[in-house]
């Protein structure tokens, strides 16, 4: 096996076509691996930035003083700006989408043959057998009116 650190440039010529094609399956595997980490990086460094702004944005069910709310946006805010830091590197390695490339819609569109159908509620509208302008089903699974 070649030692890929090993192989001056230069020299390349002197190899035959087994050797290059080693030394482009180890090139090829490194590469693929450290693709495969990059992208496992931003996943990871994605779901815990947000977490940690869920975190920040919820904390009203938690009941804090004011020290303590303080000292929590203080490292909640601390860790989100140096998780975007390593993102943002770690995003920058990637290589350019090309502008023109358009995304293929995830469901096919309908057929030309089905009618395309307009709904209008009328909610508004209705009448409810209480007189009010709403249903109220005080908790019922039903509603008042029989829907």
């Amino acid at each position: 096996m070649i030692d890929i650190a090993q192989i001056d440039p230069s020299k390349l010529d002197e190899f035959d076509t087994q050797q290059l094609r080693e030394i482009a399956r180890t090139l090829l595997s490194r590469t693929a691996h450290e693709i495969a980490w990059r992208d496992a990086k931003i996943d990871k460094l994605t779901f815990e930035l947000a977490q940690l702004k869920r975190l920040k944005f919820d904390r009203s069910s938690e009941q804090m003083s004011v020290e303590q709310r303080v000292l929590f946006d203080e490292v909640v805010n601390g860790d989100i700006a140096s998780i975007d830091e390593q993102l943002a590197a770690l995003q920058a390695t990637l290589p350019p989408k090309p502008e023109g490339e358009k995304k293929t819609p995830k469901r096919t569109a309908l057929p030309e043959r089905l009618p395309r159908l307009s709904t209008l509620s009328l909610m508004k509208y209705a009448r409810y057998p209480s007189g009010s302008q709403s249903c109220s089903t005080s908790g019922n699974s039903r509603c008042c009116c029989g829907s």
